[in-house]
């Protein structure tokens, strides 16, 4: 029997940096299985990749010194343009029979390293040091009919593939350190199934699965022996493969599967999803068919003019290929070879027909586009506003459009059915068509650089003022932080059809520094009625009772806290952070007076619609918990935790009347036992620190004064059973208070790193991030993922600042006629500006002269340690 020391195979990070979808979406995908080159010459062994952003989880399968199927993981990180490293890990458990399955029973040891280097997109060299044995091996894609392409995608773009290559495991992770690859060409899954022998050690099956029925595939499962890993050279020809059994798998979508096997006399089926690595994943797709089929829908659309849009103007014109949608406002459409361009639809007056409901003829005309047949063969109106975008990242192009539309970032586009009437979706779909039908009028070409501002500019009421809210304490003053005040909340959404939302509230008072200006921000909790019940979201985000109102007096802009909020929650960094706070700009009317602009925004707490870890009992120890870095320790006495290198901490969840001594003393043992990584040379093991990496690095950007480990500096530990290996690490996040950042405080210089070396003035300031960077991988990985983000943070801020901007340029004439603070000083100012609008210049100005010495001092670690140590 083959040894192994008791680790979970399931927190594949456990050494390492976790990490996803990159926003640049022109980067290759290695998604698949490889072999040696040239294609045969080493029949017998392969190395199956899941490739997520910058981050591949390897899965190689080979022989051991007996010649028995033995498998290696590794998950490797980018740490060059095509070059990833990692830890090779030997995994032990129970047996592929054992049920239940139990992932605590699983071990992994690390035996090696290896580095894997591409130079292109199909070819690349596999170099390792396993067990002692040093190798390197040029490899090729293992290709046997139609090789797929594949991108980084989206939870819903992944539920929706018919493609289904991936790395695949038990449904949730709840049996975690077994898994199994496909590898998706045509009609044929080749599958790849690791998992255990009966003694515990590491096997490996194979399979190639045939499709029998819709989502449907079986074939016979393989065992197989050969020459050692270590064997030069590795002759195929002693390679042997026995039947052992069979499987089926059963594909009920994208992302749901049942597989189902009999193998040594044991029969068993599970449900098994794809793993995700991170929070994002990848999409495989076969080559493009000759047909392109899709459906055109506001309510379906008949008689609409469909073509391939070579030219990119939107119009349906001579020389292109056409095609009518029918009364369910499908076409199909004989595309030229090859073709991945536009796609737009002419809805005619006078012949074209609008579902509804109500069914109606179209009144006048207007068109709707797609930015590709890749992005969506369904024409809507908002995938007209993507399109209008003109931003070949697809995620980063449905986040500016929100922002156009001033829906919150996790707002879901569906563009595979009409929304559903009387939602805010269909409210707001009605909108963009009635500024579509207005800018056909004036011929604007889609495919020039200002046709979004054209359509932006005729967008009605609804799309550009800010929605109300009239709170009403019946006269009582909201003048404690600790007590709530009953009341009662109307919101006046105009994106939104229907009447206003009336609900009884509770309110109270809230913030440090900030209650004590003239402007006072509020916590707000839903009372949990009837009226709560029907209400389906809120200003488009999430359901929940709990909600802050964000003042930002201190923040002549009004939108640092929104931007900040947005970039966390966008493709540049959803990635690395797993939730950040959304919030929506409003006008609040408090007991008949007008109190200005607001941010109505989620507050931070464990719950489904927020930061979704699990809610901890009191029989359990691992997980969920927030805490916060909070130098001033405002919280109560039991949960303070001073680290022994001076971080003051507030646990935060489980709170003062939930926590249990054993919970209090585990996670104080955990911080702990962080410290004592960060501060000492060995690994960082307890930390996801791709996530600290991320958090650094727009923290970093924004100059928060905060964020040098003073105060609102969150962190989270989800349980160790967590679906995703990295939330069972330490994560840094959600992000918090960013009023005072980006220059408007006495940190105004927009060259020099902060987060690290703030209160540098203060000897031995207890801030982990002046030690983590003496990690050489720390760095290195914030290097990689600056440079990976930085061409799309660039176009997302300014984007954003541009969207804010347009939407705010109302509101915020009646919230400083309110509050006549502009060219005035206060304790955090350093510049100081008479107009908004030089305030808004001048956050765009910081920000991105920011991003210029950003790009200086992560140029290189040496350049960083230059500036920055």
């Amino acid at each position: 029997m083959r040894s192994a020391s008791r680790v979970l195979f399931g927190s594949v990070l456990a050494v390492l940096l976790t990490c996803v979808t990159p926003a640049a979406s022109a980067a290759p995908n290695y998604q698949g299985l490889w072999w040696n080159a040239p294609a045969g010459s080493e029949s017998g062994w392969g190395i199956n990749l899941a490739h997520q952003g910058d981050v591949l989880f390897a899965t190689w399968f080979t022989y051991d010194a007996a010649g028995d199927g033995w498998w290696l993981s590794m998950t490797a990180n980018r740490t060059a343009e095509g070059t990833y490293s990692g830890t090779l890990i030997e995994s032990g458990g129970p047996a592929f029979g054992v049920v239940p399955f139990d992932p605590a029973r699983v071990t992994r040891t690390p035996v090696g390293n290896a580095t894997l280097t591409f130079g292109d997109a199909d070819n690349g060299t596999f170099s390792y040091t396993a067990k002692g044995v040093q190798q390197s091996k040029t490899i090729t894609r293992f290709a046997f009919g139609v090789v797929p392409t594949c991108t980084g995608a989206s939870a819903a773009q992944i539920v929706t593939a018919t493609n289904y290559q991936d790395l695949w495991w038990a449904a949730g992770g709840g049996e975690s350190g077994w898994g199994i690859n496909f590898t998706h060409q045509g009609d044929v899954i080749f599958v790849t199934w690791f998992t255990y022998d009966a003694d515990g050690t590491p096997l490996w099956f194979s399979a190639t699965a045939g499709k029998v029925a819709t989502g449907v595939y079986t074939g016979s499962l393989i065992r197989t022996t050969g020459p050692a890993f270590s064997a030069v050279p590795f002759d195929p020809a002693r390679v042997t493969r026995a039947e052992a059994g069979t499987l089926t798998l059963t594909f009920s979508d994208g992302n749901s599967a049942a597989f189902a096997y009999t193998l040594g006399g044991v029969t068993r089926t599970k449900a098994i999803t794809r793993m995700p690595l991170s929070y994002s994943g990848t999409r495989c797709a076969a080559p493009l068919a000759a047909t392109i089929k899709g459906k055109v829908f506001d309510g379906a659309i008949e008689k609409a003019v469909v073509c391939a849009d070579a030219n990119g103007n939107g119009r349906c014109e001579a020389g292109e290929v056409q095609a009518l949608t029918d009364a369910a406002g499908a076409y199909e459409l004989a595309a030229p070879e090859g073709y991945r361009g536009p796609l737009a639809a002419e809805v005619v007056a006078g012949q074209s027909r609008d579902a509804g409901p109500p069914a109606t003829a179209v009144d006048r005309t207007y068109r709707m586009a797609s930015p590709s047949r890749d992005y969506s063969t369904n024409i809507t109106p908002f995938s007209t506003i993507v399109r209008l975008t003109r931003e070949a990242d697809y995620r980063l192009a449905e986040e500016s459009a929100l922002n156009e539309l001033g829906l919150p970032p996790r707002f879901a586009i569906n563009l595979q059915a009409a929304p559903a009437s009387g939602s805010l979706a269909n409210s707001v779909a009605g909108s963009i068509v009635a500024a579509l039908k207005d800018a056909h009028a004036t011929s604007v070409d889609y495919s020039s650089s200002d046709a979004l501002a054209s359509v932006v500019a005729r967008f009605p009421a609804a799309l550009t003022h800010l929605p109300k809210l009239d709170i009403d304490t019946h006269g009582e003053p909201i003048n404690q932080r600790e007590t709530y005040i009953d009341g009662h909340l109307t919101i006046t959404n105009p994106a939104a059809s229907g009447a206003p939302t009336q609900l009884a509230i509770k309110i109270r008072g809230r913030g440090n520094s900030t209650w004590w200006e003239a402007k006072k921000p509020y916590k707000v909790q839903i009372v949990n009625d009837a009226a709560y019940a029907g209400v389906a979201d809120f200003l488009g985000m999430k359901k929940n009772r709990n909600w802050v109102l964000l003042a930002d007096h201190l923040d002549h802009s009004l939108m640092r806290n929104k931007l900040a909020y947005s970039l966390g929650n966008s493709s540049v960094f959803s990635d690395g952070l797993k939730w950040n706070p959304s919030g929506q700009h409003v006008e609040v009317t408090l007991n008949g007076e007008y109190v200005g602009v607001y941010l109505f925004a989620e507050d931070i707490r464990v719950d489904s619609s927020r930061l979704n870890i699990r809610k901890i009992s009191a029989s359990q120890l691992d997980g969920g918990y927030i805490v916060e870095v909070d130098y001033p320790q405002d919280c109560d006495p039991i949960l303070q935790y001073t680290t022994p290198k001076g971080v003051r901490i507030c646990v935060d969840t489980p709170d003062e009347e939930a926590i249990t001594p054993a919970q209090n003393q585990y996670i104080r043992d955990y911080l702990r036992a962080v410290e004592g990584d960060i501060y000492g040379s060995g690994n960082l093991s307890r930390i996801n620190a791709v996530s600290f990496a991320d958090w650094y690095l727009l923290q970093e950007l924004f100059r928060n004064p905060d964020a040098a480990f003073y105060s609102s500096d969150r962190m989270w530990k989800d349980a160790d059973t967590a679906a995703i290996p990295g939330d069972r690490l330490l994560n840094i996040g959600p992000i918090w208070d960013f009023d005072i950042s980006a220059g408007n405080s006495d940190q105004y210089q927009t060259n020099g790193c902060w987060v690290n070396k703030g209160f540098d003035i203060v000897p031995d300031w207890p801030n982990w991030y002046r030690k983590i960077f003496d990690h050489p991988e720390f760095l290195d990985l914030a290097i990689a993922r600056w440079q990976a983000k930085r061409p799309a943070l660039e176009r997302f801020v300014n984007a954003a600042i541009d969207s804010f901007a347009r939407r705010l340029s109302e509101a915020q004439a009646r919230n400083f006629d309110k509050w006549q603070v502009l060219g005035t000083t206060s304790w955090n100012t350093h510049y100081v500006f008479s107009t908004w609008q030089e305030e808004v210049d001048f956050l765009r100005h910081f920000l991105n002269e920011r991003m210029a010495w950003m790009d200086q001092a992560f140029a290189s670690p040496e350049a960083y340690n230059s500036l920055c140590r």
